[in-house]
């Protein structure tokens, strides 16, 4: 059972470290997040679309 704990943390922070470091190198290349301006018009809207309409 304790062979198993320890492979899960593994996965675990393996995931997490891989993770940030591809998010890293791709946040030099590109930005991850909407400009202030682009958050207060709304995603839906910079794409020309509209959620729930009726």
């Amino acid at each position: 059972m304790c062979i198993q704990l320890l492979g899960i943390v593994f996965v675990v922070v393996l995931n997490i470290v891989t993770t940030s470091i591809i998010c890293n190198v791709v946040g030099l290349v590109v930005p991850l997040r909407l400009s202030e301006e682009e958050l207060q018009t709304g995603d839906d809207a910079i794409h020309g679309e509209e959620a729930y309409a009726l």
